[in-house]
């Protein structure tokens, strides 16, 4: 069942590189960058520019800063599954499967 990770980052660069580190298949990674200001944008401009794996990666650019509730709202639109975890970048724990098997989460979520 694909699965669409959407990634909230604004002035992320210290754990960005991390979401690409994903073993859950198949996966969708909508990267949703809230006008980051320090070097978290060109992180994951490069990162995508280099990637080879398997899973499906897009960027959601905001020309301005829109908060954490504007930013789910994009990658809910543009996802190509019905089960989505969305988490901020702000953890060095990011992980498909963590965030589903953490006390509590549902089996799936929808941004």
């Amino acid at each position: 069942m694909l699965v669409t990770f959407s990634l909230l980052c604004h002035n992320h660069q210290r754990f960005i590189r991390e979401a690409w580190a994903q073993d859950y298949e198949p996966l969708e990674i909508l990267i949703s960058d809230d006008h980051s200001t320090d070097a978290t944008l060109d992180i994951i401009q490069e990162e995508i520019g280099s990637y080879t794996g398997p899973h499906s990666i897009r960027l959601i650019k905001h020309g301005r800063d829109v908060g954490w509730e504007n930013c789910l709202v994009p990658p809910a639109r543009h996802a190509e599954s019905l089960s989505s975890v969305p988490m901020a970048t702000t953890s060095p724990a990011l992980s498909v499967h963590d965030a589903w098997s953490r006390p509590g989460a549902p089996p799936a979520l929808r941004s």
